[in-house]
């Protein structure tokens, strides 16, 4: 179970938290949970810009900011649902379960 937004207990918790309250605008991480929370992400902070080579061509890599609106809307979610997909996927609350990938969990919710 997630700790609740009114009591973060984690830093990726309360950083969100600063988010929803409009004290700040992203929360700089790796760590992907910060969508569950429903906060913008700002990844790959350390990360120098870079040519990446794709079967496509080639593309600029660098910082970006993962928006979770985007993401649930992507894949046609609530907030509800996206915690509980996160959950079956593996968080750092949960531990993945062995041969449910995302595909299968996306199903699984929808």
């Amino acid at each position: 179970m997630l700790p609740p937004p009114s009591s973060p207990t984690e830093a990726e918790s309360l950083c969100s938290t600063l988010c929803r309250l409009g004290l700040a605008d992203f929360v700089v991480s790796e760590d992907t949970d910060v969508t569950v929370y429903g906060a913008p992400l700002l990844r790959q902070i350390g990360t120098a810009q870079h040519t990446v080579r794709t079967k496509t061509g080639d593309k600029q890599k660098g910082m970006n900011v993962l928006d979770p609106v985007a993401v649930r809307k992507g894949l046609g979610m609530t907030q509800a649902m996206f915690v509980d997909f996160c959950l079956l996927c593996g968080t750092d609350f949960t531990e993945r379960l062995k041969g449910l990938g995302p595909m299968t969990a996306r199903g699984l919710i929808k």
